[in-house]
């Protein structure tokens, strides 16, 4: 989750460190006592996060663990001072006198009101497509876009007032009202989303405020710096853009004025959607439950199962290779995979033919090169699973693969192989000791 992929044992943090240090050895505590519960010692090794926050990772030995040791990070210090002239309570008085009385309302205007019309025609669309294909999550997602579009877009106008956006003569006439620019960053909002990324966070400012952001006379110069450290991921595309009905307005010189579009006609049904972000090399994203497929969506065409008729409903072909992978081995095999997906108690609690869980790995690995169906010797078939990646892009990639595989995370994943790897060891120690008493007995 930070980044650093040493810190899973020490050894591996001491190779880490060696590689870039050599035979430098790492910094004595600074408390001149190194103490015997962690490793290098209670101060730990200093690193630098990927976002150029210095921290400390240190080791603390602990039986329990399946390694025996437990990383543990020093919080880094990322707080910083309010700038005088924007502290709170100014910011609070500015909304809490401007919404005095209650039941207050923000409303559209005119050119808002179209154009937000034509958004729910558009997304109405694009939700009606997903749910023909079966994708209903998607479908809903789509289906909401237009009430959040709307919330956000006042929210805009609140967070406006709050920064001492707009003048006191507006304010104490309470006559400001939702634009089309807040819909359309509203709309651009909605995509910075679901993102880890953490470049390019200073667009968001951008965003917020529109042209605002940028205007010396608008927001005061300690409102800018404030608004300037705010983090917000970019986030994946989520809404697609509609094509333009009408070609762009021209000004008296004839130039084309492509960040402000006019109010789209309420008669069309698609219109022009704000464009999409430029971003030079955008950072990898980290996909969640919101951004995948359902389990309920099968392998094969159209989200139709692979399977035919499902040995029980629950079981359908994300279900069955989530469960399978959960086993946390480096291969799963058949036999036990099926024994632990079974039908409900009132249908027999009978295991999933393992011709159907073949083929449903089988169609599975042809989507994702992280597993594949593997014949052993004897006859016997198992599922072998790719092991993760030490590398933090290339883990994001492997967790985005599990992901739109079968809705299973990769800390799910880790987290699923440390236990089964700690009920391998438990097992090995009871055979064990099973095996000395055996001996002992016959000495008798």
């Amino acid at each position: 989750m930070l980044g650093v992929p040493f810190a899973t044992t020490p050894d591996t943090a001491m190779a880490a460190w060696d590689e870039v240090n050599g035979d430098e050895p790492p910094p004595a505590p600074l408390g001149g006592a190194s103490g015997d519960q962690f490793v290098p010692h209670e101060d730990g090794y200093p690193i630098t996060l990927k976002d150029g926050i210095s921290s400390r990772l240190r080791f603390r030995k602990d039986p329990s663990e399946p390694t025996g040791f437990q990383a543990e990070w020093r919080v880094a210090n990322r707080s910083f001072p309010i700038p005088e002239g924007f502290t709170l309570g100014p910011a609070v008085a500015r909304v809490t006198t401007y919404f005095h009385e209650p039941h207050m309302t923000l409303e559209f205007d005119d050119e808002a009101r179209a154009f937000h019309l034509s958004y729910q025609g558009g997304l109405n669309v694009q939700s009606q497509v997903s749910r023909e294909k079966g994708d209903t999550q998607t479908a809903a997602r789509l289906g909401a876009a237009p009430w959040h579009i709307g919330v956000l877009a006042a929210l805009l106008l609140v967070y406006e007032i709050f920064c001492g956006v707009h003048g006191n003569e507006a304010l104490e006439g309470r006559s400001l009202k939702v634009t089309k620019d807040h819909l359309q960053r509203a709309f651009l909002l909605l995509k910075l989303a679901g993102c880890l990324a953490s470049r390019n966070v200073h667009r968001l400012k951008d965003i917020a405020l529109g042209d605002l952001a940028s205007d010396p006379d608008a927001v005061t110069p300690t409102a800018q710096e404030l608004l300037g450290s705010v983090s917000a991921p970019w986030a994946r595309e989520n809404f697609a853009s509609f094509p333009a009905t009408q070609p762009p307005p021209q000004d008296d010189n004839g130039a084309s004025d492509h960040d402000a579009p006019n109010a789209p006609n309420v008669a069309d049904s698609l219109v022009a959607a704000p464009a999409t972000p430029t971003v030079e090399n955008p950072p990898l994203a980290l996909l969640t439950s919101k951004d995948v497929r359902a389990l309920d969506y099968g392998y094969g065409h159209d989200g139709s199962s692979v399977q035919g008729n499902l040995h029980a409903p629950r079981l359908t072909d994300r279900f069955n290779v989530r469960h399978t992978l959960l086993m946390g081995t480096p291969k799963m095999d058949a036999r036990e995979a099926c024994s632990r997906l079974r039908s409900a108690k009132n249908e027999g609690k009978k295991a999933l033919p393992r011709d159907k869980w073949m083929i449903v790995i089988k169609a599975a690995s042809d989507q994702c090169s992280v597993i594949r169906l593997q014949e052993n010797d004897g006859g016997s078939v198992s599922l072998a699973l790719k092991p993760p990646p030490s590398d933090a892009d290339a883990r994001i990639r492997y967790h985005n693969d599990l992901m739109q595989l079968c809705g299973l995370s990769l800390r799910e994943l880790t987290d699923a192989m440390a236990k089964a790897q700690k009920a391998a060891c438990e097992n090995k120690r009871k055979r064990k000791k099973e095996d000395e008493d055996e001996e002992a007995e016959d000495e008798k």
